[in-house]
């Protein structure tokens, strides 16, 4: 059975292939450094899932952290956070402070280790929003064809946003599956599995599935009782599809190993 020495240990693995990612000057390199990043995170989450429905299942087991929501474009980074939360087996809420112009605050509630690794992603995934558009806005703003009124750049802005979070969702959710199916049982040779006697039970090991059912039904309840008198709001994903594109495109080159798993850096306010 896994330890939380044994978690820390994976946690630090992680820690090492992003660093080692900054540091190299080759792309090639450090796209192979940030790729097992993402793939050991996925694992991580599915062996942290296993190891919970090994115990009794316990209110103290699911735990909640707030992050700051820089504005502007506030609802569009929102929904981009609450795919990746929802990814990892985690729910998210905006907590919306009411002042003008004022940060909104996310709250992130799930099992410890999800939350802490959902935490670090986000956190990145904005700076790398940050920067990626910036640089298309740079190109945008040379192209005489580019319209250049207020209204349509914050269009164009949204559509960006929506197209980078969906594009980063996507992939995470596939990376999920992958893991999932890692650690799927093993059919035998009538095609049955350990799982499939009782229901599942099998010889007392549930199946990825159930685990992760139970995991998400788990971590659903405590979101209630925290947070019992939430609703849900229309979010606009802008109305540009060169912007949606051009988003698209960028969030298929994000990095998604996060840079500093457990660290917590300022967010920016693009």
């Amino acid at each position: 059975m896994a330890t939380q020495r044994d978690a820390d240990a994976r946690l630090e693995t992680v820690r090492s292939l992003l660093a080692k990612a900054e540091a190299t000057p080759f792309p090639e390199e450090a796209e192979a450094f940030n790729a097992k990043a993402a793939e050991l995170m996925g694992r991580y989450a599915i062996e942290e899932a296993m190891l919970w429905a090994r115990r009794p299942p316990s209110p103290g087991d699911v735990i909640e952290i707030r992050i700051e929501m820089p504005p502007p474009f506030i609802a569009q980074k929102s929904l981009m956070a609450a795919g990746v939360a929802e990814a990892h087996g985690c729910l998210s809420v905006r907590l919306d402070s009411g002042r003008q112009g004022a940060p909104a605050i996310i709250s992130i509630v799930g099992l410890a280790a999800s939350v802490t690794a959902v935490e670090a992603l986000i956190t990145s995934l904005l700076v790398q929003l940050a920067v990626a558009m910036a640089r298309a806005d740079g190109v945008r703003a040379t192209d005489v064809r580019t319209p250049s009124t207020a209204s349509e750049t914050a269009a164009w802005r949204r559509s960006f946003i929506a197209g980078f979070g969906s594009s980063i969702i996507t992939r995470l959710r596939e990376q999920q599956a992958a893991a999932a199916a890692a650690n799927a049982p093993v059919p035998g040779a009538d095609g049955s599995t350990a799982d499939d006697a009782a229901g599942g039970a099998g010889d007392g090991a549930p199946s990825t599935a159930l685990v992760l059912a139970k995991r998400d039904a788990h971590v659903r309840s405590e979101f209630r009782k925290r947070f019992p008198h939430i609703r849900t709001s229309r979010v606009s994903l802008g109305s540009s599809l060169a912007g949606r594109s051009s988003g698209a495109s960028a969030g298929q080159r994000a990095d998604l190993g996060g840079t500093r798993i457990g660290g917590r850096r300022a967010l920016p306010g693009r």
